[in-house]
């Protein structure tokens, strides 16, 4: 006589053979649910939704947000570096203006020196015109700063696109361990929620003991 047992408490939720029937080794002979049976006061239902569960559930919701936040800053990382190229063009072009102007300046300024050294203007004048050059310089120089800060922007957002990149990368390697973490706990759970008492060998099924809706204990035939 083979007896068979289930290893942990449980419920039975249905019978699937009848006394006296002839039955195979491994054919199922019960079902069993675990899922409403209390165990150390929690049954497998509360133990999905344990504090454990809710923890990897936020630590998820959270990786997930953060990932979001790091796609959003790479597009905006994108959207400046797109700026900063055309800004550079843009710079490059006033300079050429401004340095024709600054020459047409100078000339100006040398041809007042020369009328002032004969007596045919006024100091004032050679003076109005030294002030357009020495405005032109100023002005040139602030396009040169303007234009070498814009090619050190475009570096350190090269930089800055670098470490987003790395930091997506690992977001989604954590967040995909997570998930699998989290996805691991509920399938085991959900595994754990019923089960099958089977055939040990080949013979005739006796001794029915049990009906559904019985609880039955670790070691109980």
């Amino acid at each position: 006589v083979a007896r068979v047992s289930s290893g942990r408490p449980g419920v039975i939720k249905s019978i699937l053979v009848s006394s006296g029937q002839i039955v195979t080794k491994d054919q199922p002979l019960f079902t069993l649910s675990y899922d409403t049976v209390l165990e150390d006061g929690n049954g497998l239902a509360g133990q999905l939704n344990s504090n454990a569960d809710e923890q990897l559930e936020l630590n998820l919701a959270e990786l997930m947000a953060r990932e979001a936040q790091l796609q959003e800053s790479r597009v905006l990382i994108l959207a400046r570096m797109e700026d900063a190229k055309k800004e550079v063009p843009n710079l490059v072009r006033q300079k050429e203006v401004l340095m024709e102007r600054l020459s047409a300046y100078e000339k100006e300024f040398e041809g007042a020196e020369r009328l002032l050294a004969k007596g045919f203007t006024y100091q004032s004048f050679v003076s109005q015109k030294k002030d357009a050059v020495l405005n032109a310089q100023q002005r040139l120089m602030d396009l040169q700063e303007k234009a070498d800060n814009s090619e050190l922007g475009q570096v350190q957002l090269r930089v800055d696109l670098a470490n987003n990149q790395q930091s997506i990368i690992a977001a989604k390697a954590l967040t995909q361990r997570t998930r699998s973490q989290y996805d691991g706990r509920k399938l085991t759970a959900l595994s754990s929620q019923g089960a099958q008492l089977v055939a040990l060998k080949d013979g005739h099924f006796t001794g029915l003991q049990a009906k559904p809706g019985d609880i039955v204990n670790p070691g109980q035939t």
